[in-house]
């Protein structure tokens, strides 16, 4: 498995970025099983609403290579790729290159955030207190990206217990407020 993201190529040039890249799928070619995540695709390929601005060069080699098959057919290798600009991936044809194209829905409900919160806390009526308070403030759902990192920094924070103003605090620095 490999992770491939924008954060692993801060400060690489266009040329190393894609030989790096095309690395990574030639060794996913030499294993029966394998997975690579494109992470963030619109700032891998370094796209800019301004202007509008993105590397050809590494959205091309990103075509070819999520197109291209293993050469062995007995290998296997599982393509997974995210980003949150579907409609721009659509223009720059990506979407077309995977078989299938899913969305994340926001959390909306209060236990659909309960859930989440449940996997990293024993603390039922922190889960709940948080959760209900969460979907209130969240009208138009809250991102599960956001509500991962929100319960990450709160953790870091408060030493790996799921406190209540910790938690909203991570949320709030998250979300702008």
């Amino acid at each position: 498995m490999k992770l491939i993201t924008p954060e692993s190529y801060v400060g690489v040039s266009e040329y190393h970025k894609i030989q790096s890249i095309v690395k990574i799928f030639e060794d996913a070619y030499k294993s029966n099983l394998s997975l690579i995540i494109l992470d963030d695709i619109e700032r891998l390929i370094e796209f800019i609403h301004i202007g509008p601005r993105f590397s050809n060069p590494i959205l091309q080699a990103l075509l070819v290579l999520i197109k291209k098959c293993p050469p062995n057919l007995n290998r296997k290798l599982m393509i997974i790729g995210t980003t949150s600009m579907k409609s721009i991936m659509q223009e720059m044809d990506l979407v077309d290159c995977f078989n299938a194209c899913l969305q994340v829905p926001t959390l909306k409900e209060s236990s659909e955030i309960e859930v989440v919160l449940s996997q990293f806390s024993n603390d039922q009526q922190m889960v709940k207190k948080i959760s209900d308070f969460t979907a209130s403030r969240t009208l138009e759902g809250l991102p599960i990206k956001n509500l991962m990192l929100a319960l990450e920094l709160s953790l870091q924070k408060s030493n790996g217990t799921l406190e209540f103003s910790q938690f909203i605090e991570s949320l709030d620095s998250i979300s702008g407020n």
